[in-house]
């Protein structure tokens, strides 16, 4: 966890003033990235099941 991100959970009404966010858009902000992050490695890997599904039916 980084310094500043630590510093905003144990002093989370100085939100405003260190980033220009309210502690609770701060927090909405933080689970939307980790949603989106979740979202894209799924694709990544229904992509990487359907390249090997494609390859094992090349070689058979």
């Amino acid at each position: 966890m980084s310094d500043i991100l630590k510093h905003i959970e144990e002093n989370p009404k100085e939100t405003r003033r260190l980033i220009g966010l309210e502690y609770e858009q701060l927090q909405q902000l933080i689970e939307n990235a980790e949603q989106l992050n979740y979202e894209k490695q799924a694709l990544r890997e229904s992509k990487k099941m359907v390249l090997q599904y494609l390859l094992c039916q090349t070689v058979n």
